[in-house]
């Protein structure tokens, strides 16, 4: 019973989130729940998904939450709406208390403050801040902390080639630079043996306790507190610390002051803190009620609203920054040139060897428009503080004309706005420091209420300033000394945060609810920061809390996973619920599966209910029965008129299907979804092949083809078979509702379809049977093959149109999906890596006589012959490559028939389920080294130049032993294909900005597929 509540819990959530095409439509808001079902789906992604709402909704979006909750938020990102609460009519809308509720450790600081207190305090802070003697302290400050603390550390990291976290670096010396700018004291997190700092992590677990406060309600978090439970037992333990610190430098300094004062120590020409400034009332705070010398509270409040205002904005900015710049490699080198102009000639020989790395002065950076404007680029597509929250003392309507009163918060998505089209046009997404540059190479200025990184109106940042010194030091500083580079595989992406962090970092070589479950997930995960530890095995629940957590990136997960535990990994289930699994990635295991004990480890009852629409199939059979299709196959498959037509066939849908499409996407100037366009190519390839019809799916329309949406909508509903309890699926096919509704109508229009082709079939073979035409010089499809073969030995017969059905569907869903797929990823890691499109194109061009390798604009293009590619080790190495980091099944699983055990020592019983992570496979440094996860052809080469093959129990993108993929020659074959004409014909551009990462699906699809650009490449 509580299985099926908790499933159908989940199931419920996911039909209730009226979003699931992320785009595609607004939530819906349901009785009770509100909009939160749609919600919680999406926590994960929330800042892009708040994107896509807000682009859906012309930039001003009523999120309704939990009836009572108090949880109605207007989101908005338009330009007019942002003016109008930040500066126009700023005194409506103030911080307010709920706000200074949360941020309760800031006091009376300046970020809680409102009215003519805050007037007051950011006066004063104005003069201290634009002073001579701070500004002196602050660069020489910034400049010497980079010199004798970042650059040390830089150093020794790429002596020693190490890999480190460039974010953890950001972030050590920001917290450093920011005391010291603000205190004068170094609490030293930056060095080579990277120490913990109490205070630093103190100030961690304070940003994060702040969050929450932000998503779960107020009643919630205040009985933490009052319990003393929690995030609010950290925030406690931290708010102490921080206390206990901050309490020590102003009473180190007030004793330094006063023997300054007796010693009349003054004007050493080194400037002076702004801590000394407040201390010494450089300012008017005397004359503006604030007792800025004896007053400790007020220091206090000041020191630590100063400190989380400086520290962690940069950091991030500078991470993100970074990150950018390591995708666009034309920017880093704009930058670099634009450092280099600045030097005479014979300084600008002399950074290198060992020489001391070059420092810029402040005036010579202040100069340099285009460092600027890519620095601002990255701030607008990842500005640290994401999102923004007032709330109006009365009733009142923006621009927009959306209503908002006094219980209700008004978000402003400060990511979001980066990406809205109707703000930043089309190219948004893009990369482009040129859009800050004037026609006359000057600086261009946008309205804060446009670009709102730093605030806007009358709380606009004042150490706005200090942030763009601070960060052009250390840019110019790393760009010019040292080049940067990303280590492959990481996923970068924002975390959960008041501040935009990455949530995993960034290595480098040289509301109710969301509050409640989020923070029990995590608490009870035993698996949070990835790699640290296993999932924890919790009373009645198991496992599931980690998994979970982790749903949006399994694959990755189940990667980290077995790689602490060598390789094999029992996961436990919800009680009772026979959901416990043993995950492996050991090759031995699968040897011992797949090939030598193959036949104790059968496909199963279950996997035949899964796949019920298969019929009786060759996927859903086993013993005998599936002896006997299998050898049918294999013999008409390996038939020399088949292969004779198999070749034509996909030689055809490529010059007459994909480069008219191709031409026309780049004679155009378009953006297309290469994914969808594999997808269309293979599924009329795979249907022409094994029928001889042609579906009609890929042309310059994009014709929307309902026999290819039914097939897609089945392969759907089959993984959600695969991860909710039987009973739950079952009872949606009962009721036929749900994923099962769409099953059945994609059964109903697939039978259809096969039905008329093999009708149509079987009158064209009679004709032909009739009339004597049996010369079959242009080869035969399979449907025509089965037809004309005398199966009746084996069981069937040839007007058997049930086994008919069942063999067609099952060859067109296995030949078009995984080898879309393929080809998806193999143009990704491709156009990650130049290189290796500049070794497949010259390999290419290898096979060409001089005055053929000649491509012009207007002649047609070229394709390669099947007997050509197939010499091409170079092209084979990059095909498998790809197949081995993202193979187009990303799991496969069995049961055993009776109780064994396996190689590695784990005893498996009939009942579990034993799934095999294809995809964690590839990415194992036991299997194919340190290297892993580096896309490199050459591991597939062999020292005299040939095809280097690898088992099928260690490389099992094709399955192993005798279930091994009878088609895996036909992928072969158009992918290269493909691949040939593409890379020979065409430069491929990817659009950038794009998040890739695999869906959730029984074939390993692009999530949100891979839009480029394509530019004809004249001659070669």
């Amino acid at each position: 019973m509580i299985i099926a509540v908790i499933f159908c819990c989940i199931f419920i959530l996911r039909r209730m989130s009226g979003f699931r095409n992320h785009g595609g439509g607004h939530p819906t808001n349901w009785p009770l729940v509100g909009m939160l079902p749609a919600f919680l789906p999406q926590v994960h992604r929330v800042h892009d998904w708040c994107t896509e709402l807000l682009e859906a909704s012309h930039c001003t979006f009523l999120f309704k939450g939990l009836w009572r909750s108090n949880m109605d938020w207007l989101v908005t990102s338009d330009p007019s709406n942002v003016h109008y609460i930040m500066s126009s009519n700023f005194s409506d809308f103030p911080k307010g208390r709920e706000f200074r509720e949360i941020l309760d450790i800031l006091g009376d600081g300046i970020f809680n403050a409102d009215k003519d207190m805050w007037k007051s305090q950011r006066k004063l802070a104005q003069e201290l801040i634009s002073h001579r003697q701070f500004y002196t302290f602050l660069v020489k400050t910034s400049h010497d902390k980079v010199e004798q603390g970042l650059i040390p550390v830089l150093e020794h990291v790429s002596e020693r080639g190490s890999v480190v976290d460039l974010q953890d670096l950001f972030q050590r010396f920001t917290f450093d630079a920011t005391c010291l700018i603000f205190t004068g004291h170094d609490p030293g997190c930056l060095s080579i043996n990277f120490p913990d700092v109490a205070f630093s992590k103190a100030v961690d677990d304070v940003e994060e306790a702040i969050f929450y406060r932000h998503i779960v309600p107020q009643a919630i978090w205040q009985l933490q507190r009052r319990l003393g439970i929690g995030e609010e037992k950290k925030y406690k333990r931290a708010w102490q610390t921080i206390d206990q610190v901050v309490g020590e430098i102003i009473s180190d300094k007030k004793e330094e002051l006063c023997q300054r004062i007796e010693n009349k120590e003054f004007g050493d020409g080194q400037g002076m803190d702004l801590l000394t400034s407040y201390m010494m009332g450089l300012g008017d705070g005397n004359e503006m009620g604030l007792k800025s010398y004896s007053d400790e509270n007020f220091l206090r409040d000041t020191v630590i609203s100063l400190m989380l205002a400086g520290r962690d904005p940069v950091g991030s900015a500078l991470s993100w920054f970074f990150w950018l710049v390591s995708r666009n490699p034309d920017v880093e080198k704009k930058i670099r040139e634009e450092l280099k102009a600045t030097i005479h000639e014979p300084e600008a020989t002399e950074s290198g060897g060992g020489q001391e790395r070059r420092l810029f002065d402040v005036e010579v950076l202040k100069r340099l428009p285009y460092l600027h404007g890519a620095l601002c680029e990255s701030l607008r597509l990842y500005p640290p503080l994401p999102f923004q929250h007032k709330s109006p003392l009365k009733s009142d309507i923006l621009p927009s004309g959306h209503r908002v009163n006094p219980r209700m918060k008004i978000f402003m998505s400060l990511y979001s706005m980066g990406r809205m089209t109707s703000i930043w046009g089309h190219d948004c997404l893009e990369f482009k420091p040129e859009r800050w540059i004037t026609a006359g190479g000057g600086i261009k200025h946008e309205p804060s209420y446009k670009f709102f990184a730093f605030n806007a109106g009358p709380r606009t940042c004042i150490g706005k300033d200090i942030a763009f010194l601070q960060m052009k030091t250390v840019a110019a500083a790393i760009i010019y000394n040292y080049r940067v580079q990303v280590v492959a595989g990481q996923t970068i992406t924002p975390s959960l945060s008041i501040i935009l962090h990455m949530k995993h970092g960034m290595k480098m070589i040289g509301a109710v609810i969301v509050g409640c479950i989020f923070i029990l997930l995590l608490r009870m995960s035993g698996f949070r920061n990835y790699g640290e530890g296993l999932p924890t095995n919790w009373p009645l629940v198991g496992m599931l809390p980690a998994l979970l957590l982790h749903v949006h990136r399994i694959h990755d997960w189940c990667t980290e996973v077995l790689e602490q535990s060598h390789c094999t990994f029992q996961f436990r289930g919800l009680w009772f619920s026979n959901m416990d699994w043993l995950i492996t990635a050991d090759p031995s295991n699968i040897h011992y599966i797949l090939s030598s004990n193959f036949s104790n480890f059968s496909k199963g009852l279950e996997l035949k209910e899964f796949l019920d629409i298969f019929g009786d199939g060759i996927t859903n059979s086993d013993s005998d029965k599936w002896k006997s299709q299998r050898k049918l196959a294999q013999e008409l498959i390996s038939h020399g008129l088949f292969n004779k037509f198999l070749v034509k066939m996909s030689q055809k849908t490529v010059e007459k299907g994909l480069i008219p499409v191709l031409e026309h996407v780049s004679q155009q100037g378009l953006v297309v979804d290469l994914q969808d366009l594999f997808q269309r190519l293979t599924f009329d390839a795979t249907c022409l092949i094994v029928t001889g019809h042609d579906p009609g799916c890929l042309s310059t329309s994009f014709p929307e083809v309902a026999f290819a949406e039914a097939m897609d909508e089945a392969s759907e509903a089959i993984f959600y078979r695969h991860i909710l309890p039987q009973s739950n699926w079952k009872l949606q096919r009962w009721l036929n509702i749900g994923q099962e509704k769409k099953h059945t109508r994609a059964w109903q229009t697939t039978d259809r379809v096969i039905g008329e082709i093999i009708s149509s079939k079987k009158e064209e073979v009679n004709q032909r049977i009739e009339s004597k035409d049996l010369i079959l010089g242009q080869g035969i499809d399979l449907l025509s093959s089965y037809i004309m073969e005398d199966a009746t030995v084996l069981g069937w017969k040839s007007s058997d149109d049930k086994f008919l059905r069942d063999t067609i569907f099952l060859l067109l869903a296995a030949g078009q999906d995984t080898t879309a797929s393929a080809l998806s990823w193999f143009f990704w890691l491709v156009s990650r890596n130049p290189h290796v499109e500049r070794n497949i194109r010259e390999e290419l061009r290898a096979t060409q006589p001089p005055e053929t390798g000649q491509s012009e604009e207007g002649r047609d293009r070229k394709l390669f012959d099947v007997e050509v590619l197939e010499r091409l080790p170079y092209l084979h190495g990059a095909v498998c490559e790809s197949l081995r980091l993202y193979p187009s099944l990303p799991f496969s699983h069995k049961s055993p028939l009776k109780p064994d055990i396996l190689p590695s020592g784990h005893r498996v019983n009939p009942g579990m389920k034993i799934y095999i992570p294809l995809y964690s496979m590839g990415r194992m440094t036991s299997i194919w080294g340190q290297d892993c996860l580096e896309f490199k052809p050459e591991r597939w080469i062999t020292d005299g130049g040939g095809i280097k093959h690898e088992p099928s129990y260690k490389f099992s993108a094709f399955s192993a032993g005798p279930r091994t993929c009878l088609g895996k020659n036909i992928a072969f074959l158009h992918m290269k294909i493909v691949a040939g004409a593409i890379i020979y014909n065409y430069n491929i551009q990817v659009v950038p900005g794009q998040s890739i990462s695999p869906s959730l699906s029984i074939i390993l699809h692009m999530k949100n597929g891979l839009k480029v650009k394509l530019f004809k490449r004249a001659a070669s």
